[in-house]
């Protein structure tokens, strides 16, 4: 079931001076989203959420914080967000990339898996280690190929 949308204490004309004045473009946002509640081209906050191009729960996070403590309230800057928990050390992640950058490779995100539990105890899925590897440490898993025996070396 949908929460009621607050009602909301200042004129939208007040609302559209403040987010004028805003220094901070977060804080303009969610000027912005009171002020469409306020004047009423928007009802729900999934049509508030859409005209400003935010997520609809953080629509409704602003609209929680000014129906707690007001306008002063709902302006304030959004507290840091908890760490992330990792299943990997720092030690584990710097092993990873000299691992991945040797030049002798390794076999792929499962031999690297395999490796992580044998050598740092060290937990991850599949798409864990390929999205640790990609995206972090913007590396790919390599092995040289094998060649033919007649092909000459070149020094």
């Amino acid at each position: 079931m949908s929460k009621a949308m607050p009602t909301i204490g200042e004129s939208a004309h007040e609302l559209q001076r403040r987010m004028q004045s805003a220094p901070a473009s977060q804080k303009r946002q969610r000027l912005h989203a009171l002020s469409l509640a306020a004047s009423g081209p928007a009802r729900h906050r999934q049509e508030i959420a859409a005209l400003l191009g935010v997520h609809r729960h953080r629509v409704a996070a602003w609209f929680a914080a000014y129906a707690e403590g007001g306008f002063d309230h709902a302006r304030r800057a959004q507290g840091a967000l908890p760490p992330v928990h990792r299943r990997i050390s720092d030690p584990a992640v710097t092993a990873l990339q000299v691992q991945l950058q040797a030049p002798q490779g390794c076999a792929g995100d499962h031999h690297l898996r395999v490796w992580l539990a044998e050598e740092h105890q060290g937990t991850l899925s599949y798409a864990g280690v390929h999205a640790l590897g990609r995206d972090k440490l913007h590396a790919k898993p390599k092995r040289p190929r094998p060649s033919q025996a007649k092909t000459p070396q070149t020094p």
